[in-house]
């Protein structure tokens, strides 16, 4: 096993890890996360362990993406505010040239 790579065991399932710019506990902790949200789904009826991986596959990508699409729109409010600002600036900059000529 090379040496950035982490082994994690979800359901039983040994995987050996290599994710660029996650640490080994973060690792462990995603993998936890995963193997929890498997077992809810097995509460809920679902025996299937591949379908249990896809359902908790689709969950973490919906929140990745939402979580994406939060930020993209909060980086859009920050960029029309720093809009104005410039916009202000210039009009005060404006202002203040007219005033001296």
């Amino acid at each position: 096993m090379a040496k950035d790579t982490v082994h994690v065991e979800i359901k039983r399932i040994g995987l050996d890890v290599k994710l660029k710019g996650v640490s080994p506990e973060e690792i462990a902790n995603l993998a936890g996360a995963v193997e929890n949200e498997m077992f809810i789904l097995e509460e809920d009826g679902e025996i299937d362990t591949l379908k249990q991986a896809v359902h908790a596959a689709l969950f973490f990508a919906t929140k990745a993406y939402l979580q994406y699409k939060d930020t993209q729109a909060e980086q859009q409010a920050n960029n029309a505010r720093a809009d104005k600002i410039i916009e202000r600036l210039q009009q005060s900059l404006n202002a203040l040239e007219d005033s001296h000529d």
